[in-house]
């Protein structure tokens, strides 16, 4: 197997200008530059990485975090992250982390491997955890985390101006009666403004919650708490319940005539439940989701919902952290604006005071 050392002789140059040639290339003039990479191909030499990244201090590696492989929302944005990380010549590994311990066996296992730089997607990574890696040189990321961590670059998509949107479209339509399918709350306490029995486990569900209250109060609506139902926000649940949300709200004496759930999974569970239960969508009920993953456009019928842009969420991630690790100026925090996607899930509604007819 051939050597730095071969490279050289048959390149006629230096064992370190060999070196620099991988390492530093701006460093080598074109020529001695071309000579080189000649001799490579010519020898097959593929350069010791693991070495490398002993005496360069970096590994031109990435680690990117995520709370489960089920979840189909994270398949585009891994396609940001590598459509980004590749080009700068990082490669990516992936971590799923559904428990603590799992989550500080893989931080043992990245600092060992010297990678460059960790993203953390939708997991709530604390200061103690961000410092033990910041020690150790690993640059940081989070995304939509629990909480931003000051002197951390921090992503997130603007969940309130989602559950704006998705309400608005509601209200727009005419509906008055609108429902809330939420995530899970935490039963020891108390959020201020509506009177729960708990509060809301993850930040998101009280961000998209937020947004629907916002638009409610604007539109002199009523807010019933009859019609604002725990779900369950998590991929391995999220489908069922929202179905038996969906069949709570549908034994109502007076159902809603449209529901917003605070994520697409429990959207389709929604779906699933009206079918069940012979109600209409959009005809009797409207129904609009939250993240837009790929499965919404062939539900029957396909899911209105609030798009993550999923993409640009795993490139500004792998950006900003590009940033940190060649110590450009950190960007801090940023904020992405979803957007409406409207399909044949909504319709006007039925006690809209300008519906033609009531129910169609």
């Amino acid at each position: 197997m051939a050597n730095v050392n071969d490279v050289a002789r048959l390149a006629g140059v230096s064992a370190m200008t060999v070196s620099r040639t991988f390492n530093h290339p701006h460093q080598v003039r074109p020529l001695t530059r071309e000579r080189v990479l000649r001799a490579v191909a010519q020898l097959e030499f593929r350069p010791d990485r693991r070495a490398r990244s002993l005496v360069m201090g970096n590994s031109d590696t990435i680690a990117v975090f995520v709370p489960s492989v089920l979840n189909p929302f994270f398949g585009r944005v891994m396609l940001g992250v590598t459509d980004t990380a590749a080009p700068a010549g990082f490669n990516v590994f992936l971590c799923y982390s559904d428990a603590p311990q799992h989550v500080e066996r893989q931080l043992d296992a990245i600092i060992g491997l010297n990678v460059d730089g960790a993203v953390f997607f939708d997991m709530n990574i604390t200061l103690q955890q961000l410092q033990r890696l910041q020690r150790a040189g690993v640059a940081c990321v989070l995304v939509d985390n629990e909480t931003d961590i000051a002197a951390t670059d921090w992503l997130r998509t603007d969940s309130v101006a989602g559950g704006e949107l998705a309400t608005s479209h509601l209200v727009e339509l005419g509906h008055r009666r609108i429902a809330h399918v939420h995530g899970a709350l935490q039963p020891e306490r108390v959020p201020g403004g509506v009177s729960f029995e708990g509060q809301f486990q993850r930040r998101i569900w009280q961000e998209r919650f937020q947004g629907y209250l916002n638009i409610m109060r604007q539109a002199g609506l009523p807010v019933n708490q009859r019609l604002i139902v725990e779900g369950d926000g998590t991929t391995e649940g999220g489908v069922a319940g929202g179905r038996r949300a969906m069949t709570a709200l549908l034994r109502e004496t007076a159902p809603p005539s449209a529901v917003y759930a605070a994520n697409d999974l429990m959207a389709i569970g929604a779906l699933q439940a009206c079918r069940e239960q012979r109600y209409r969508v959009p005809e009797d009920i409207s129904i609009i989701g939250f993240d837009d993953i790929e499965v919404c456009s062939l539900v029957d019928p396909p899911l209105s919902t609030v798009r993550q842009k999923r993409h640009e969420l795993g490139r500004q991630a792998i950006e900003l952290l590009l940033d940190t690790i060649s110590r450009r100026a950190p960007r801090a925090g940023l904020c992405i604006k979803p957007e409406l996607v409207i399909r044949n899930s909504t319709a006007r509604g039925a006690d809209s005071a300008d519906s033609a007819g009531g129910q169609q």
